[in-house]
């Protein structure tokens, strides 16, 4: 009301004639409630609120170097809330999404996946049954194949995530949906974790769908002369890799969407692999305790993280 009768004084009105109106519309202020108000100091709270309000604006707005908005701006009330805490502001989840209303910001909702599977009729077993833990890396690894629309065409993009940190720990572009493409995404996957001094023991899992270029029999040669359990969900349930679909579904609403259009496969991967390295580094996941994997890796091995984005792979 105080707003209002402020936004109508800057229209040249006087503060007892809007008031008579509102009065003849039902709503009961008088003039010297109005000034009262304005006399009045803010509390504490309304102060305190502010300036968690302007930290979290500046959190979601603050541009890099290069004049891009953060990856930050995507968060929800339980991420912003846990991204506050690291910066020393402390509030409750209710209170974040109450002045996230406030000020008008929502968390980003993704919407749903088109299915890419080339269904294949080999037969494997499902070694996870769905379950998507691990006590610690290089223990289970889910990889899923997804595309993105650009001016030249579409690109297709393979991620190797690790089920322990949820760290992607390879990524791979290329024009076509070919078993080359998802071959190469293991070997920049083996080859990452042998230039962090992790290399690949035997029992380690690769988990995937049943799409034909992950059934090739030039990939699962590949898999086990590296000493890799193969494992496939059954066909046509997305729940079976649900882990690899939620990556290709934040990747889609965290960098395709924010920073596309995309002219070729190039443009495609310069954003991916800064996404990569974002989500790997930065990005507070609720399954980690609002942690990143980079920091649930370094607690694993007990020494601090060392950045590394993934080498690029394109066609």
């Amino acid at each position: 009301m105080i707003g209002f009768i402020d936004m109508m004084r800057g229209r040249g009105f006087r503060v007892e004639p809007i008031c008579e109106v509102l009065g003849e519309y039902g709503i009961k202020i008088a003039a010297r409630t109005y000034r009262a108000a304005k006399a009045r100091l803010a509390c504490a709270r309304d102060i305190d609120d502010a300036q968690v309000i302007n930290q979290m604006v500046a959190l979601r707005t603050t541009r890099d170097m290069r004049g891009n908005l953060p990856r930050e701006r995507f968060y929800g009330r339980r991420k912003m809330r846990a991204l506050l805490a690291r910066r020393g502001v402390h509030a409750s989840i209710s209170r974040v999404g109450r002045l996230m209303g406030l000020a008008g910001m929502k968390g980003l909702v993704r919407g749903r996946r088109v299915v890419t599977t080339h269904k294949s009729a080999v037969g494997a077993g499902d070694l996870l049954r769905r379950d998507f833990t691990a006590d610690g890396p290089d223990r289970v690894w889910v990889t899923d194949l997804t595309y993105v629309r650009t001016s030249s065409g579409w690109v297709y993009v393979t991620f190797i995530t690790d089920a322990y940190a949820r760290r992607i720990i390879a990524c791979a572009g290329a024009c076509e949906m070919t078993e080359r493409l998802v071959s190469d995404t293991l070997t920049i996957a083996i080859g990452t974790r042998a230039k962090q001094g992790h290399r690949i023991k035997p029992g380690l899992i690769a988990h995937h769908d049943h799409g034909s270029q992950y059934t090739a029999i030039h990939y699962t040669q590949q898999l086990e002369m590296a000493g890799i359990k193969v494992s496939y969900g059954t066909v046509g349930d997305s729940y079976d890799n649900a882990l690899a679909e939620a990556v290709n579904g934040t990747y889609k609403a965290e960098c395709v969407g924010p920073d596309g259009p995309f002219a070729n496969l190039t443009a495609v991967m310069d954003a991916t692999l800064a996404w990569v390295n974002w989500y790997n580094q930065d990005r507070l996941h609720e399954y980690l305790d609002y942690r990143t994997p980079a920091e649930v890796e370094a607690e694993y091995y007990g020494r601090p993280r060392e950045p590394l984005e993934p080498p690029r792979s394109t066609k």
